[in-house]
């Protein structure tokens, strides 16, 4: 499970990578940096990048965060 700290560096990345604000090789490293650090944080990349483009209300529009309570 990931952190808030993750899942904020993880969206930060994917709105670099959306918005073309960051040159590409920029953006390679963050990616490398988030797959180095954790799987888990990849695979929300990866999500958000493949699924999340075709959900969103708009350009700045991310997921909400849940937390789940036991």
């Amino acid at each position: 499970m990931l952190t808030d700290t993750e899942i904020t560096i993880v969206e930060a990345t994917f709105l670099a990578i959306d918005g073309d604000s960051v040159p590409d090789d920029i953006c390679q490293w963050l990616v490398d940096k988030i797959i180095q650090k954790n799987n888990g944080g990849y695979e929300y990349l990866l999500w958000l990048v493949n699924r999340w483009v075709l959900l969103r209300s708009d350009r700045r529009h991310l997921p909400k965060r849940f937390r789940r309570w036991l």
